[in-house]
Parts: structure tokens; sequence; C-alpha cells
């Protein structure tokens, strides 16, 4: 072997290590600030590697540990994108053997969250079969982002009127009102006429009391029929605003 064939062997040696092997030591470096709860120091360790777009299993760990302290500063918000962040650089990235139960649960919920959009791309993106002319055949619900585009599109539906609903509540409020009336001149009529039915002892000509609770037994007949009318509409009313409302 030559001289000069060991130049380059020299020179790769003699040079900066690989960035693998640097973001690496710089990751540790940030894990042991954070492990001697110097959360300022790490936080600024991680932000500077990530600023030098490490692979994405150290990018992932990274944002991981950014989470942690923002969730130790009680910044629940800025955690949730951190660990989206790590999630997006690694979708299979794990925490930590020693990790809190708060935070794996915080970290686990981000995780569910980005796995249910990426089921919903995939729905999105599929495609039903194609027609011999090459027309793409509808057998499946349009996709999300086609709804979404036809509801832009669309004008906004006009709200439900309740009008008929109240015009029952308020038929079904005077029928109520009929029905109590009603019932209250029955009861005063019963009353009367068992006051003067016992007043009443012998023959003789027809009492004041009498003459007067006959001229009432017509009008409590009109009330009694009235009541039970007025208490039948009161209480079809009751499903008629339901259904309407």
């Amino acid at each position: 072997m030559t001289c000069l064939s060991l130049v380059p062997l020299l020179v790769a040696l003699a040079g900066p290590p690989p960035p693998a092997a640097a973001a690496q030591r710089a990751l540790e470096q940030g894990i042991r600030y954070f492990d001697s709860f110097e959360d300022g120091r790490a936080w600024a360790a991680f932000r500077a590697l990530l600023q030098r777009s490490p692979p994405g299993q150290i990018a992932a760990e990274a944002d991981l540990y950014l989470g942690f302290i923002a969730l130790n500063a009680s910044q629940p918000d800025t955690a949730k994108l951190e660990f989206r962040r790590a999630l997006d650089a690694n979708p299979v990235v794990e925490l930590p053997p020693d990790t809190s139960p708060k935070i794996r649960l915080a970290f686990e919920a981000v995780r569910h969250q980005v796995e249910a959009e990426l089921d919903a791309a995939v729905v999105r993106q599929s495609a039903g079969p194609v027609a011999p002319g090459g027309a793409a055949l509808v057998t499946s619900p349009a996709p999300a982002e086609a709804l979404m585009d036809a509801w832009a599109e669309a004008p906004p539906k006009a709200s439900r009127s309740h009008a008929l609903a109240w015009t029952l509540v308020g038929v079904g409020a005077a029928a109520a009102v009929v029905a109590v009336i009603g019932a209250v001149e029955v009861v005063q009529y019963d009353q009367a006429s068992s006051s003067v039915a016992a007043a009443e002892t012998g023959p003789g000509p027809l009492s004041p009391g009498l003459s007067s609770l006959a001229s009432q037994q017509s009008q409590a007949t009109a009330w009694r029929a009235a009541g039970f009318a007025a208490l039948g509409v009161a209480a079809a009313c009751i499903p008629a605003v339901i259904l309407a409302w």
C-alpha cells in the first residue's frame, strides 16, 4: 500500500465526526441536563440539536424530551405539539421505561389522535373501481375533502323555525287553563249542591238555595264538558310540540 492510498483514510480519521454520532452525543448531553433537573439548559440543547436536522430517531427523542419539559412547566398544549413532532419524525418512537404515568398518558393520547388521522387519510385516498371508459365508479361515500368543498360552496342552511312548536305550546297552555277553570267550577258546584241538599230537610216551596243551584247546574255541565275537551287538547299538544321542535 502506497502512502498516497493512505491519504483519504487519514483525512477521514482527522475530520469531524459523522453527523449521526455528533447528534447522538448532543442528545445524550440534553438528556443529562434533563435528568439533573436543568430543564432550561436541556431545552436549549434539544432546540440547538433539532436546528441541525438530525436523523429521524434522534429528532424524535429530542422532541419527546421537549414535551416532557413542557409538561413539567404546566404547558400541555406545547407538550402535545412536541409529542406530535416526535411522532412525525418517527411514528414508532417509544417513551423511556422510567417515564411517569402522567407523561405516558399525555403522549398516548397524542399517538391515538395521530393514528386516527392516518386512518382517515387512508380512507380518503382509497379509490373505488374504475369503469371501462376510465371513469371512477362511485361505490363508497365521497372523501372527506370533497364533502368539505361541497359544504363550503353550498349556501348556509337556514336555521329551523320553531314557530309551529311555539304555537302548539300556546294552544296547549290555553287548553290547560280552560281545563283547570272547568275543574274548579265543577268542584264548586258539587260542593254547593251537597251543602244545599243537606240543608233541605222537609217539604215546602223551593228554597232560594235550590233555585240558585238549579240555574248553576247547566253551567257546571257545560264546564265539565269543556274541561274534559280542553284536557284532551292539552295532552295531545305535548307529543305534537316534541315532533314539531
